[in-house]
């Protein structure tokens, strides 16, 4: 009878909270709640915002038992990619290492869909969440959720004490295996990530995520063939992946081939045109290749599709210059500077 009165008291807390939250919400200004919407498809954050193509579970809603919580130690992983070689910056979509997927098709409560919750920010859904362990027993999609937003804040303890409980009592949960591998990977425990990644594609063939991030590991670490393999998976899923055909020509950049990068670029452009960081990239690999020209006018292409791309200003200024186009190559420079002065050191001409 105590458990009851527990569970339903729980329950009780968790509504009154929601209605709290939604009250909190309609008080503030519409520019303020406008920030806050989000599309209940897209991933909690780690990785590019390009992933589009995840695909949550679609099997049928486990209530897990959830223990007590315990006092964790948190440790954000800060891993700092060196963007700049010889007055060229690298094109790499931020926090590539670590994407994270929300599953979106199960119910919190009989009446509140994870639709609903992923209206609400991020912060609002923590305290949502975190609310519900205290029943005795949760859904298994707010755990991977939960686990989700403690990766994005850095909090990856809390996030492999959470995860670790969610694939142990469903082995075959592709999200949690993959939200798991990424709480791992900021730790800096690779090899754990690597196997959890390897099991979310286990279960799940076509978990087109935890291709991606296999790939990112193994390229990162120069293990080209790897790469390939696990960036060929994306393209067998989706022919059409443009992100699958940029990341194959950094691997032909790593390995000094210029000009199999550059056709994987022009093919991921040809997909989708406004891809700057792909434009970008091609624009490196032909300075690599001393073809200024053609340099200059991928750089160009970038610039179009983001006129605020410092960096794409730097490199084009290094174009010119090479080219012997002393005026342009200063002037995008300054340009570059005036955007992001902290290309200072990188946008000095060398003599």
């Amino acid at each position: 009878m105590r458990k009851t009165l527990a569970i339903i008291a729980a329950a009780i807390l968790a509504f009154l909270l929601l209605i709290f939250i939604i009250n909190l919400r309609q008080q503030s200004a519409k520019s303020t709640s406008d920030k806050y919407r989000s599309n209940p498809n897209k991933q909690i954050a780690a990785s590019s915002d390009e992933v589009k193509d995840a695909k949550p579970s679609t099997r049928k809603v486990t209530n897990i038992k959830v223990p007590a919580g315990q006092e964790t130690s948190i440790n954000t992983a800060n891993e700092k990619n060196n963007a700049a070689q010889l007055n060229t910056f690298t094109g790499l979509d931020k926090n590539d290492e670590v994407n994270v997927i929300v599953a979106d098709n199960s119910k919190v409560n009989p009446n509140i869909t994870l639709e609903t919750v992923g209206q609400f920010s991020e912060d609002e859904q923590l305290v949502f969440y975190e609310s519900l362990l205290s029943q005795r027993e949760v859904p298994k999609d707010v755990l991977v959720n939960l686990g989700g937003i403690y990766v994005k804040k850095g909090k990856s303890d809390e996030a492999v004490r959470i995860l670790e409980q969610l694939v142990k009592a469903d082995p075959e949960y592709s999200a949690g295996h993959h939200n798991l591998a990424a709480a791992y990977n900021q730790l800096g425990k690779k090899t754990k990530a690597v196997f959890h990644y390897e099991q979310a594609i286990k279960f799940n063939p076509e978990y087109i995520d935890s291709y991606y991030a296999l790939g990112n590991f193994y390229r990162t670490n120069r293990k080209s063939e790897k790469a390939h393999f696990y960036y060929d998976g994306m393209l067998d899923i989706n022919p059409k992946d443009a992100k699958a055909f940029m990341n194959k020509g950094l691997v032909y950049d790593n390995e000094g081939k210029f000009d199999d990068a550059i056709k994987a670029y022009n093919e991921a452009v040809s997909i989708n045109k406004d891809y700057a960081i792909a434009w970008f990239n091609m624009g490196n690999a032909n300075l690599k290749k001393r073809d200024w020209k053609e340099a200059i006018k991928a750089y160009e292409q970038a610039i179009k599709v983001k006129p605020d791309y410092a960096k794409a200003y730097a490199n084009m200024g290094n174009a010119y210059l090479k080219d012997g186009q002393e005026k342009k190559g200063q002037d995008m420079m300054q340009k570059a500077l005036s955007m992001d002065p902290a290309l200072q050191k990188y946008t000095k001409p060398k003599k």
